[in-house]
Parts: C-alpha cells; sequence; structure tokens
C-alpha cells in the first residue's frame, strides 16, 4: 500500500466499480491498522471489493453510494467459495459490519449491484466513528490464496479466545419472538391478496399497511413501501384501516396482528393470528405458537405451542424451526428433548437465511456443543462445509450456513 510514501494521509477517497477480493481485503486491513477515515465522494460509487476499503475506514463518510454483491469466483468450486466467505465475514466481523448489510450483499447476485444511498447507510449506522477501530492494533489475519481450479478444501480455523458465552435460558423464561414473514414474492397477476407485481402495484391503504408493519415488503419493489423497520405507533391504525377494506387479505391481518403483539395488546393478536393459522398460514401458525408458548394473551398452553411449531416448521417457517431447536436442545424442557430433533431443526432455521432467521444466527453460539457439531455434520454431508467438526461456528461455518440459504433461495 503506498500509506508508507504518505504518512501524513489521513483520509482515503474512494470512487470504484471494484476489483479482486483477494488484493482488496489486505489493503483493507492495511487502511484499518492506519486509522484512516474512509470516504465516498459526492458523485462517485464504491462497489463490491472497494466497498472493503469503505467498511475499513475508522470513521466512515458518505455522500455518494456504496454496492455490495454475492462474490465472484474463477472457479465453480464450492469450496473456493467457503474460503472467501469466511475471509470476508472475519473481516465485517473485525471491521463492525453490521449484519443487515450482509445479508443485502448475500441477497444480490454476482452480476448485479445492491447499492446503499448516504441515507440507508446513516440509518444502517455505517456511517460516523467506528467504536474501538483506532488507534489499538489490529492483527491482520493471512488472507487466503486465489483459488487455482481445483482449490484444496477448506478447513475451519482454530477458535479464538472468547469471554465465556452464559449459557443460555429456557424457553420459559426467555422468549420466542416471531421473525419477520418470509418475503415469497406473490404471483404476477392481481389476487385475493391485493397485490399486482406486474405494476409493481399495491392498492394505497394497504400499501400504508406493509410499510408500517412488514418492513421485509421493499424488498419487492412496490410503490409506496421505504420503512426498514416497524412502525408501531402508524401500523396499528393503518392497518385497521386496510382490513376495513380489505377483511379477506390474511396479511393485512398478520400486518396488524404483529403490530398488535409488538404494542403489547397480545390478546387482540391471538385473535386474530388464530383462524389465519387454522386455515393452514405457516407465519400465523409459528407466531401463534409463541404466544401459546409464552402464555402472552392467552393462557399458557406449551402442548399447543408445540403442536404449532411441529405443523409450522413442515411448512418451512423459520421461527418454528428455531423454537424447536431451542425445545429439544435443553433439558430443562418437558415438551421435547430430542438432540437430534434439535440438529435438524436449527438446521432448517440457518438455511432460512439471516433476514428470515435472525435468532438463529445470533445464538448459535449459545446452543449445547453436541447441537453445534451436528449442524456442521449436516453442512458437510449435504457439501457446503468441509472444515473440522469441532463446534467452534467459526467463519468458515457460517459461510457454510450461508452458502446453504442461498442454495434454498436458488431452488426456491
Amino acid at each position: 500500500l503506498a500509506l508508507n510514501d504518505f504518512p501524513d494521509v489521513t483520509t482515503l477517497s474512494l470512487s470504484s466499480e471494484g476489483g479482486s477480493v483477494y488484493a482488496a481485503l489486505p489493503a483493507a486491513y492495511d487502511v484499518r491498522v492506519a486509522g484512516l477515515r474512509t470516504s465516498i465522494p459526492e458523485g462517485a460509487t464504491c462497489a463490491s471489493a472497494c466497498s472493503y476499503l469503505f467498511f475499513a475506514g475508522a470513521d466512515r463518510s458518505a455522500e455518494g453510494r456504496l454496492g455490495v454483491h454475492q462474490i465472484a469466483t474463477s472457479t465453480d468450486s464450492l469450496s473456493a467459495g467457503q474460503v472467501t466467505l469466511g475471509d470476508i465475514f472475519k473481516a465485517f466481523e473485525d471491521f463492525g459490519v453490521p449484519t443487515s448489510v450482509i445479508s443485502r450483499m448475500m441477497r444480490t447476485p454476482a452480476d448485479s449491484m445492491y447499492l446503499f444511498d448516504p441515507d440507508e447507510m446513516e440509518r444502517l449506522g455505517l456511517l460516523g466513528p467506528v467504536p474501538g477501530a483506532a488507534p489499538e492494533p489490529v492483527t491482520v489475519p493471512e488472507p487466503s490464496p486465489e483459488p487455482a481450479p481445483e482449490p484444496e478444501q477448506v478447513a475451519e480455523p482454530a477458535p479464538q479466545p472468547v469471554a465465556p458465552v452464559a449459557p443460555p435460558q429456557p424457553v420459559e423464561e426467555t422468549e420466542i419472538a416471531a421473525a419477520d414473514p418470509t418475503p415469497v414474492a406473490p404471483p404476477g397477476s392481481v389476487d385475493a391478496e391485493g397485490l399486482g407485481t406486474e405494476t409493481n402495484a399495491l392498492e394505497p391503504t394497504v400499501a400504508a399497511c406493509f410499510d408500517a408493519a412488514l418492513p421485509w415488503a421493499n424488498d419487492f419493489g412496490w410503490a409506496g413501501i421505504r420503512s426498514k423497520q416497524i412502525q408501531t405507533a402508524t401500523a396499528i391504525p393503518k392497518c385497521e384501516t386496510a382490513r376495513a377494506k380489505a377483511p379477506e387479505n390474511d396479511w393485512v391481518t398478520i400486518s396488524l396482528a404483529r403490530a398488535l403483539g409488538e404494542a403489547g395488546q397480545d390478546a387482540r393478536a391471538v385473535s386474530l393470528y388464530e383462524p389465519i393459522a387454522n386455515a393452514g398460514n405457516p407465519y400465523a401458525k409459528g407466531s401463534l405458537g409463541v404466544f401459546y408458548l409464552n402464555g402472552r394473551g392467552v393462557g399458557k398452553n406449551q402442548s399447543k405451542a408445540y403442536r404449532l411449531f411441529i405443523e409450522a416448521a413442515a411448512q418451512g417457517n423459520a421461527t418454528a424451526n428455531f423454537a424447536l431447536a431451542v425445545i429439544n436442545a435443553f433439558p430443562s424442557h418437558t415438551i421435547a428433548n430430542d438432540p437430534q430433533a434439535a440438529i435438524d431443526h436449527a438446521f432448517e432455521a440457518l438455511a432460512a437465511g439471516e433476514d428470515q432467521s435472525p435468532q438463529i444466527y445470533r445464538d448459535m453460539r449459545k446452543f449445547p456443543h453436541a447441537v453445534r457439531v451436528g449442524v456442521q455434520r449436516r453442512l458437510q454431508r449435504e457439501g457446503f462445509y468441509s472444515g473440522g467438526l469441532d463446534g467452534s461456528f467459526g467463519p468458515a461455518s457460517w459461510a457454510a450456513a450461508r452458502l446453504l440459504a442461498l442454495s434454498r433461495q436458488a431452488e426456491g
């Protein structure tokens, strides 16, 4: 890096469409070690591998745009992809990159680009001083070599010493929260849901409800959907209005139930979820199970919660799979205690992806060692992981989990 020739430089101004990840990652660590500020000027774009340099800044600013997408390798080898992703995820962890940015990167094809504008970067916490970024020294990892046509299998790096993790609390004491509904785009024609994807149109009252209560809906590009998080105070009245106009729209009712649950109006939320769950909606089943499991708005009924979770998990609901993994993993639960079931449901929760199953991505290391090893074994058996079965769940394991989620998305 030219930093040695310009010791007085304090800010790195970035404008690039990208380059090689194998060159960018070491350069990014040089930026972090030097404690440089990084900036994207007005009218400029810092995309692809350039984004790693931006993330490395000790203080980040932007008036231009930041672009991310999946990595593209010179080989189709899954092992090569694991090595590269492991390096990237480790760097992102070192640089304090939010998981929402990583999720967006993993969901954007390599031949496309997702562009963050300065306002979105501000909302995501990407701008400003990075806590702990400077002047403390940074240990620069040895980057993985650019893969040859037949790369060797990746091995899980040796775990680094970490502070002890508090044991997970039982479900009765720590509530399982419902994740956002799975954002499956509806068919191209206008249907009973009031969704018209051919024109990216929504009925205005439905759009207002979704904007406040279903933040994932902005991924479809529908007009009127802008929010990144649930807005409880406005979601309830907006969804009440939408439901009065479209009482047959289950997603409007689910949106209202979500907002009511967030506001602590549990009994009413249960009354809205119940008929939709009885009609077979997996998201409603998984959410209703959370209320029964924790006795929110209804008498605690763990048997009913377990049945709802089983049914919803069979339909691919991420909340239900996470709940069943927790219930089966810890002996303190009396509903069920099956270590293999815990492994299988944790695997399926990971397969749903970080957006739909944030709890498993946040809490995987809190699961018993045997469950973590079992999940690694499943990832290995299905071709996503070739590292050690040590239960450490380091960068290579996380890379394998995200590759699993990507493959499920591609199949869908």
